[in-house]
């Protein structure tokens, strides 16, 4: 273990032998010192039995009020500090809390669970005063462990387990980063891995970025597997199951869509599936945008997959263009020309493909009144040209006008995987 740890940071206490002893052992770099205002005349003999050849650094705190656990945890942690700027990591400190008050050494202990040390104990089976003194100088034991923040952290892994539920993905993130940098057990630091990429992929998802989101998440799927196969861990069978659907229609939009780059069908799922998402977090304005553009987005693909044709730039001079304009008010053409092109909004979309032909143009227009009812919600948002908050109720109607447009059925769309909170 010595191998690999860098600093030591320890309490000061009257006796000087059990700490010089462990650095001697430990051999660091660099030692932060946490004494008393009456330990730390003790540092100057305590430096003298430390070989001169390992000890390079050291770093003298003085504590004000040895007995406040509070005020010493302060101190203590303003410490660490230094650590950070010698650019040592968290597994690489080890904190000895044998010496000083019983406030010093608890507050130390605080502070190697939020940080991430290793702690260790010196004591031993030989002691002086008839067994109740100090250890006999030789005679010590080294009581090392791994950081206590493993057995700890049950409370942020559950904080970060509840952040990716509710789709927030970036704070999940940090802390899940948090948790990666004190996490010493190589079997929890699997887990973790796994889950801070798994968590990495669904954000991307989440914010559309399809590409990223599908390779991270092949991967982490991977390692969750692999450690679960590792450990017996069942915990994640569930997840596991959700996890590999959504792979599956990653895979299915990866391939309609020529690696994401062609819009198809499944663009127009996952935007739903996404305006479901925002609704659950209680952002019916975001929300109701997504349906917004769901149902504009219905449209184009009903254009661009039936005749390659995209809304905004639909050529004058196609033979089917304008067969299609002859059948419609002489103003129309006028009013959407862009040039040698049209360029619809949503609703000249709409009566367009309906004059083409189109079943999802005659589906609109048959439920045209329906429908409006969501670009006025939309428009009165304040999201949008609007000044008022849109609610629950205004989503729910705008929701299932969209589906029963689509024919999507509620229960066909795709839902993100919830992961199990660890039992504290």
């Amino acid at each position: 273990m010595s191998t690999d740890i860098k600093a030591v940071i320890s309490t000061v206490g009257g006796s000087v032998e059990p700490l010089a002893g462990f650095i001697n052992q430990i051999k660091p770099e660099f030692v932060v010192f946490i004494a008393s205002q009456e330990s730390i005349e003790k540092i100057p003999e305590l430096k003298s039995r430390i070989q001169p050849a390992i000890y390079l650094k050291d770093q003298k705190i003085m504590i004000d009020d040895a007995q406040d656990v509070i005020h010493c945890y302060r101190k203590i942690i303003e410490s660490s500090k230094y650590l950070a700027d010698a650019n040592i990591k968290p597994s690489q400190t080890m904190a000895d809390f044998t010496g000083g008050t019983k406030a010093m050494s608890a507050a130390l202990l605080l502070v190697a669970a939020v940080k991430g040390y290793r702690i260790n104990y010196t004591g031993g089976n030989e002691r002086n005063k008839n067994g109740l003194g100090t250890v006999v100088s030789g005679k010590e034991k080294f009581y090392k462990s791994e950081n206590p923040w493993d057995a700890l952290a049950l409370e942020d892994r559950r904080r970060a387990a509840l952040m990716f539920n509710r789709y927030q993905f970036e704070s999940a993130g940090e802390i899940f980063s948090s948790l990666q940098d004190r996490v010493q057990d190589l079997r929890l630091k699997k887990q973790i891995d796994a889950l801070k990429l798994l968590n990495e992929s669904y954000y991307n998802w989440d914010k559309f970025h399809h590409r990223p989101a599908f390779n991270q998440l092949k991967h982490a799927l991977s390692q969750l597997e692999t450690y679960c196969d590792l450990t017996g861990d069942s915990t994640f069978t569930e997840s596991i199951r959700q996890i590999k659907a959504n792979y599956r229609f990653l895979e299915d939009f990866k391939n309609a869509s020529e690696d994401f780059r062609t819009p198809c069908r499944y663009h127009f799922l996952d935007l739903l599936a996404n305006a479901g998402r925002r609704s659950e977090e209680g952002k019916y304005d975001d929300a109701v945008a997504r349906i917004y553009r769901s149902l504009e987005m219905c449209g184009q693909l009903a254009l661009k997959t039936g005749y390659n044709f995209d809304a905004g730039k639909i050529p004058l001079k196609n033979e089917l263009v304008l067969n299609t304009l002859l059948k419609m008010e002489p103003s129309f053409k006028e009013k959407y020309r862009d040039g040698e092109y049209l360029k619809l909004s949503l609703y000249a979309l709409f009566e367009f493909l309906n004059a083409m032909g189109d079943k999802t143009g005659l589906t609109f227009i048959l439920k045209k009144t329906e429908l409006k009812k969501i670009l006025e919600s939309r428009n009165n948002s304040i999201l949008a040209h609007g000044f008022s908050p849109l609610n629950a109720d205004d989503f729910s109607k705008s929701w299932q006008l969209v589906l029963d447009f689509s024919g999507i059925k509620k229960d066909e769309l795709l839902k993100f995987p919830k992961l199990p909170l660890p039992e504290i």
